[in-house]
């Protein structure tokens, strides 16, 4: 759904991030035009359907932090009937009715890890 590019490990390499409905995924640069995934380390494994990200450093200590917009609860075993029809075909009308996920906010504790501070910032 979108993607955010940082330098978060301060390595001089751009690292990317990557939202999605399903499990986020953080790409560490590896410098030699490979990528490697260090989202589990990395303690950001968001598992709600995000739709964008942005990296910036809100504590202003050298590192920067991890911002996720996530959008609403959706599950397709329990999506909701609600009669819409595009080209002839049932269709899901859209998020009315659909619960909001929060937004999450990680901070970058400057050794390849986050810790999801977002109950404390408010950010909800």
């Amino acid at each position: 759904m979108g993607a955010c590019v940082a330098d978060f490990n301060n390595d001089g390499h751009q690292d990317a991030y990557l939202t999605a409905y399903g499990p986020d995924v953080l790409y560490r640069n590896n410098g030699d035009g490979t990528f490697s995934d260090v989202t589990k380390q990395a303690g950001i494994a968001n598992p709600a359907w995000a739709t964008n990200c942005a990296f910036g450093d809100y504590d202003l200590d050298g590192d920067v932090d991890l911002y996720v917009a996530n959008y609403v609860r959706f599950d397709f075993k329990t999506v909701p009937k609600r009669g819409c029809k595009f080209m002839g075909r049932d269709v899901f009308c859209g998020p009315s009715g659909l619960d909001g996920e929060p937004d999450l906010l990680y901070r970058n504790n400057g050794d390849g890890t986050f810790t999801d501070v977002t109950s404390s910032t408010a950010v909800e």
